[in-house]
């Protein structure tokens, strides 16, 4: 719960913005070119990128906690910390696939929709960036108090 807990505060909504800001320009200026970049597109689209972070996270989250096993965890933490904490983002990048790929196919549609990409190939293109790099990649980073 503390890494939901985290995308939820002001901090983390602030941090998600910004880099959905910075996804969404590199991938504007890497497939479109820089002729066509619109600021308040991409303000746009960061923020639908951000709302749509929400709920793809908090569902790898749940599909984290699916293959989480409580028993495992609290017998590597009395050994290790190290070790208990490996086991958690090894789960967890078990189901980082699932995020990216519910974040490639809001990425899609804030290309055709919001950016304006015309082509199906750019879209798919900038689909994948966003799959990639919006992918939440903190939750690696903020694990649960042991």
């Amino acid at each position: 719960m503390e890494t939901l807990a985290f995308y939820l505060s002001p901090l983390g909504l602030a941090l998600t913005f910004v880099w959905n800001f910075a996804v969404l320009s590199s991938v504007q200026v890497t497939v479109r070119l820089l002729r066509l970049y619109s600021v308040r597109a991409m303000l746009l689209g960061a923020a639908l990128l951000t709302v749509g972070t929400l709920p793809v996270t908090a569902l790898y989250l749940a599909l984290a906690s699916l293959t989480y096993d409580e028993a495992v965890a609290q017998r590597l933490l009395a050994v290790q910390p190290a070790a208990w904490q490996a086991y958690i983002v090894q789960n967890r990048l078990r189901w980082l696939p699932v995020a990216m790929l519910l974040m490639a196919g809001l990425g899609f549609l804030v290309a055709r929709q919001v950016l304006r990409f015309k082509r199906l190939r750019g879209a798919i293109v900038a689909a994948l960036g966003v799959g990639i790099l919006s992918a939440p990649w903190a939750a690696l980073l903020v694990l649960p108090a042991p």
